[in-house]
């Protein structure tokens, strides 16, 4: 089909902001603030008393809606509802975008999600002046784009669709996989440890603290090696790429287990390439390469971890000779390399999923905006 059919036209034509206050008729609903939703996920689906809800939960949903959040828009938190949401409450900071006959609801959806889009309003929230960067619906009606047919916007949604879809899968496989192992964990080392004997947690693993270079060395252009200063950079299991430098102090291994040290202390990740680590994280190796063993046994550590994040603790933290004088059972050398001829071909899947999970996701990055532009054609993908 020719780009002649296009058409110019501005957000506010397509769609528009619904504020309708739910009209409660339940004692418990499901209310999504801000950070419940991330990139088209819902992140819970829990029940909550009407009554303990903040003064913010009032707008009510439903299915071919968008959320999409007022806040720093490069969050990325948004979601489609494609759910019944009858039970959905949510926040006065997320707008809820609603499409007219004129478009698509799912190919708004993408292309509100495009990184032209985001990184447009990322820059209109920033330029606003306010206590953080914040979009309005005005801003965001104001922007122009060309629109398709609609049988061509179907064409679109349906193929952007399938790659969700495939990285959908994909996470929900390693989700599985990751239960699986630490049920194996739990089975293997929790139901015969009555005869082991007591010792620390550096008999059985290396660990070494980070610790931060000079700030001028960052750098986002892949000059150096990779680093990771915390938690925040963590993902489901390996962390997010977010900065490198060229001047680095300690190091973690591909595989080594990261372990968030400060605030929140015990969160786990694993490094899926050599790496440079900053002081909000240790890396953990199991002694004679047992990096599944490792990282499960850290892992399974998590509620030891919690008293370093107490009352009392002006900013939680743990040392390296508390983590190193951690006090636990030693299980029997022949038993962890059970485990690890177990779960290592575990743990490798979960690491190609992973890759395959980061390819599609940087294809529909690069495919969006040229297929929303017209530049390329679906039926030539």
């Amino acid at each position: 089909m020719s780009f002649s059919e296009w058409q110019n036209v501005t957000f506010g034509e397509v769609c528009e902001t619904i504020s309708e206050t739910h009209k409660v008729k339940k004692g418990k609903l499901i209310f999504l603030n801000t950070g419940d939703i991330e990139r088209g996920k819902i992140l819970h689906k829990n029940y909550s008393l009407v009554e303990k809800m903040p003064g913010q939960a009032k707008k009510s949903i439903k299915k071919g809606d968008i959320l999409f959040s007022e806040i720093r828009p490069a969050n990325g938190r948004w979601a489609y509802v494609d759910f019944e949401s009858e039970d959905f409450i949510v926040s006065t900071k997320l707008m809820v975008l609603r499409a007219n006959d004129k478009i698509n609801s799912k190919y708004l959806y993408h292309l509100l999600t495009s990184p032209e889009i985001v990184n447009k309003l990322q820059q209109l929230a920033e330029a606003r002046s306010g206590t953080f960067p914040q979009i309005t619906f005005t801003q965001l009606s104001n922007i122009e784009f060309s629109l398709p047919p609609k049988e061509i916007q179907i064409k679109i949604s349906s193929f952007f669709d399938s790659l969700e879809r495939a990285i959908e899968l994909l996470s929900s496989t390693n989700e599985t996989i990751e239960d699986l192992s630490q049920t194996i964990f739990r089975n293997m080392f929790y139901s015969n440890e009555c005869n082991w004997k007591v010792g620390k947690l550096i008999d059985v693993v290396n660990i070494t603290m980070g610790q931060s270079p000079s700030g001028k060395s960052f750098n986002q252009e892949g000059k150096g090696i990779i680093f990771f200063q915390g938690k925040a950079e963590f993902g489901f299991r390996f962390p997010k790429v977010d900065k490198y430098t060229n001047e680095p102090k300690k190091y973690a291994k591909k595989f080594d287990t990261l372990l968030s040290v400060r605030a929140p202390v015990g969160t786990v990740n694993m490094a899926n390439e050599n790496c440079s680590i900053g002081r909000g994280l240790a890396a953990i190796s199991g002694k004679e390469n047992h990096y599944s063993f490792a990282y499960h046994l850290i892992k399974s550590l998590n509620n030891r971890f919690a008293i370093y994040n107490g009352e009392g603790t002006v900013f939680g933290s743990i040392s390296k000779t508390d983590l190193e004088k951690l006090e636990i059972n030693i299980p029997p050398k022949n038993l962890i390399n059970e485990f690890e001829n177990k779960c290592r071909s575990l743990d490798e899947l979960v690491y190609s999923n992973e890759l395959e999970i980061t390819a599609i996701t940087s294809l529909r990055k690069n495919l969006l905006p040229k297929v929303m532009k017209g530049e390329i054609e679906i039926k030539n993908l």
